[in-house]
């Protein structure tokens, strides 16, 4: 093989685009070290010199690889690589010219290494910026509001990021007088978000991003409102509840939620508590299948327990769970069980197999009108199957038992919140004697889930309308699912004394604003697009929920979102009760079904 066909076959393997960028090189090379012994020895190099060195140098950076970079996306790797490519290769030259010691030759060698350098890099970003510059022409104009860490992540990846090129930032909002007036990445901080209705009045900006992860409830319906009033478009980063790192992209960017606007403080997780209870443990899970339950299993799952069983009686959640959980945590020991809470040797023989050290029971039938209709079935799966999930946990020596109760088990006025109630009971009497620990922990609706009022609603919006609420006044405390079960989790590695206790839900909200909000982060209008109608209180529906019962009181726990519930201590007697309504509930009418109840829960009412 000849040295001409060593030296061409390379090239020869290369595709279109990279020849060019290497014969451009050259040339530029070749006008480099022109430039370079003009400017020192006034004089025109030897055409051997000019032809031969630029080749050299040719190989050298072909051997580490700098022409298969993309010109158009050059980068600071790309820079470094450059730099070493070149620098190789004048200081082979200048040892080859054996002229170690010859001041007028170093320089020289120095000097040609600059020259090199600045063109090669001056016309790798000439193609970036025209780049850039004929991109910009396809892009929504934007705004950014936040000039904080997250607000510089996502500036740097819509500069530099092919998947930032949707976007042109004209400007950046931020409310912290300190950075107004200054630059991140050459794009200006213009002024507080309160300045933003005067730079949209004479602009294009169509779209605001919202890059403020820490900001709370109120502060982003002000600043949502503001944005709304401009007739902006908007797209938003999840709050720091729902980041669980510290990485923000513009793959994070979404549309205004419902939970974007719920009024509630932020979490501050004790992570390391966390992990040291559930790391290596063997966690069972039961409704693992349903939104609480499901969430509680990615969470767990993060945390690197040493086994995770999923329960749960509907053969598709199950499945379903399963598939997801594998594919986002591949090669955890994953224990899918098939089985029914209310069956006592299936729930024994599951605990007594797998041994869990904890055990969250989030299994429970959570639909009011449907349980007010189906009392029978409620008792037996929020109580019984309760009953058995506990007893068993003692039997086989559980340490830790955590049942997910609600905020309609206080002062309850339908048969789900008083089921639960007796389930928070029961719980609390076994605490009285076992070594097993048991926790109850009470909060409100989570948006999302599968009882939630949002699906319905966005359901009603897609089919044009109109939205039912049950009354003009109608409230409800609502959290987020992955809120709502890091409190849990949280919950469980608490030391403090107490049987129940109860997450801090923020504020109440009226279910027709959240209504109307759904309405209008739509694009719609209340009233014009998409009506509203009330239906009336249903069965067993409370106009306000309550978090604690008239007789209970709370002290504050290590946690400002938890504080532990001082219910009244269970009585032999009313265990009793609640074993007789469950041995006779088969054959007892509705009316007398909540009679009983009533004989176990006093402060439950019906009519």
């Amino acid at each position: 093989m000849s040295i001409f066909n060593w030296i061409s076959k390379p090239f020869v393997l290369l595709d279109k685009r990279q020849k060019v960028g290497i014969i451009l090189d050259y040339f530029l090379l070749f006008i480099a070290l022109f430039i370079t012994q003009f400017y020192l020895n006034q004089e025109l190099p030897s055409k051997t010199t000019l032809f031969i060195f630029p080749l050299i140098k040719i190989l050298i950076l072909m051997f580490f690889s700098v022409h298969r970079s993309i010109w158009k996306f050059f980068s600071i790797r790309d820079f470094t690589t450059l730099l070493k490519a070149l620098t190789l290769v004048n200081v082979l030259l200048y040892i080859g010219s054996g002229l170690f010691f010859d001041q007028k030759e170093l320089l020289k060698v120095t000097f040609n290494l600059l020259i090199d350098l600045n063109i090669l890099v001056g016309a790798r970003l000439f193609f970036r910026l025209k780049f850039s510059y004929y991109n910009k022409r396809e892009t929504t104009p934007a705004i950014l509001i936040g000039a904080g860490q997250a607000g510089e992540q996502i500036l740097r990846e819509l500069i530099g990021s092919p998947k930032g090129s949707q976007y042109q930032i004209a400007g950046i909002f931020d409310d912290n007088i300190k950075y107004i007036s200054r630059t991140i990445h050459g794009i200006s901080i213009l002024g507080s978000t309160h300045d933003i209705p005067n730079f949209i009045k004479n602009s294009n900006i169509k779209m605001a991003i919202i890059a403020i992860p820490s900001a709370s409830s109120s502060e982003k319906r002000r600043i949502l409102k503001i944005c709304e009033e401009a007739n902006l478009e908007i797209k938003t980063l999840p709050g720091t509840d729902e980041l669980l790192s510290d990485k923000v992209s513009i793959s994070l960017l979404r549309n205004v939620t419902p939970e974007d606007l719920l009024e509630r403080a932020l979490i501050n997780i004790s992570h390391e508590n966390i992990i040291s209870q559930h790391k290596d443990k063997t966690i069972l899970v039961t409704g693992a299948g349903g939104s609480i339950g499901s969430e509680l299993c990615r969470q767990i799952l993060s945390l690197k327990p040493k086994r995770l069983v999923i329960l749960d009686s509907s053969e598709f959640f199950l499945y379903s769970i399963e598939k997801k959980l594998k594919s986002e945590f591949p090669g955890v020991d994953l224990i899918p069980v098939i089985g029914d809470v209310r069956n006592i040797e299936k729930v024994n023989l599951t605990i007594e197999t797998y041994k869990p050290e904890i055990i969250y029971h989030a299994a429970a039938y959570k639909h009011v009108p449907i349980m007010e209709a189906y009392p029978v079935e409620a008792i037996q799966t929020n109580v019984q199957g309760t009953i058995n999930m506990a007893n068993a946990a003692e039997k086989y020596g559980v340490p830790n038992f955590v049942l997910i109760s609600t905020d309609k088990a206080v002062n309850p006025t339908n048969v789900m919140g008083a089921t639960k109630r007796m389930a928070e009971i029961f719980c609390q009497y076994k605490n009285l004697s076992s070594t097993t620990r048991y926790k109850c922990v009470r909060f409100g609706n989570v948006l999302g889930s599968n009882g939630s009022v949002v699906p319905l609603f966005k359901e009603q919006i897609k089919n044009g309308g109109p939205i039912t609420v049950t009354h003009p006044e109608i409230t409800r405390y609502f959290m987020t699912i992955p809120e709502a079960c890091q409190l849990v989790l949280q919950t469980n590695s608490m030391s403090e004394d107490g049987d129940i206790f109860v997450l801090d839900m923020g504020s109440p909200v009226k279910i027709v604003d959240l209504a109307k909000n759904l309405i209008k982060l739509s694009g719609l209008e209340v009233d014009k697009d998409i009506k509203i109608e009330y239906t009336g209180l249903r069965p067993g529906e409370k106009l306000y929920e309550e978090l604690l019962a008239d007789k209970e009181s709370t002290i504050q726990t290590k946690h400002p979102r938890v504080r532990a519930a001082i219910a009244r201590k269970p009585s032999d007697e009313t265990i009793d009760k609640i074993f007789n309504l469950l041995n006779s509930s088969h054959s007892l009418s509705v009316p007398d079904i909540k009679n009983k109840i009533k004989e176990v829960v006093s402060e439950y009412t019906f009519e």
